[in-house]
């Protein structure tokens, strides 16, 4: 059950873990995603098995430290939302860089 939505429609703990993926530490593993599903939509689907844990461990590390059901259930919506305002945010970059 989702509750304190915000305006984007997501939880606050999800908004949370979706802001530890763009900490310094993390920012590189998002990246390599980034561009991974670029090139292979199904990228995160065909390596969920190596990708969950290592997600599960960044997110401990931000002290985000879900129950394994909720985190096996989520993880995907997280990681994919974040991909989204990576595009957005570089797409914002570059086009300033433009202007």
């Amino acid at each position: 059950m989702i509750t304190n939505l915000t305006s984007s429609g997501l939880s606050d703990r999800y908004e949370r873990a979706i802001n530890v993926l763009f900490t310094p530490q993390a920012i590189s593993f998002l990246r390599q995603l980034r561009a991974s599903t670029e090139d292979d939509p199904q990228f995160v689907d065909e390596n969920e098995h190596s990708l969950r844990p290592q997600v599960q461990q960044i997110l401990n590390q931000g002290g985000i430290i879900w129950d394994q059901q909720i985190l096996d259930r989520e993880w995907k919506t997280i990681v994919m939302e974040a991909i989204v305002r990576l595009r957005c945010t570089e797409k914002t970059s570059n086009t300033n860089q433009v202007l």
